[in-house]
């Protein structure tokens, strides 16, 4: 999920224009582009942005937000802060 979302920055940086990531609604699909399905048993939310949706822009900077990817127990947040657009893995 995180290179992911860093591989949606990097191209908005390269097309110095807006790039979306996008988490469906059911958790069943994500990314920017061609959307990427959920492994079986894997729920994936998205929070802040905008309705699910992380936008990059060409300088660097995001809408920020955070991706929530659960499996069985576990749960890791993947947050992208908005000033700098950085990517973090972090265990919820």
């Amino acid at each position: 999920m995180a290179e992911r979302l860093r591989d949606a920055r990097i191209a908005a940086m390269a097309r110095d224009g807006a790039v979306t990531f996008v988490v469906s609604a059911d958790g069943r699909s994500f990314g920017a582009g061609a959307l990427a399905q959920s492994p079986a048993g894997v729920a994936v939310t998205a929070s802040g942005g905008r309705d699910g949706r992380i936008a990059f822009f060409g300088d660097g900077t995001s809408t920020g937000g955070v991706v929530r990817v659960r499996a069985a127990r576990r749960v890791i947040d993947v947050t992208v802060a908005p000033l700098s657009g950085s990517v973090r893995i972090a265990p919820s």
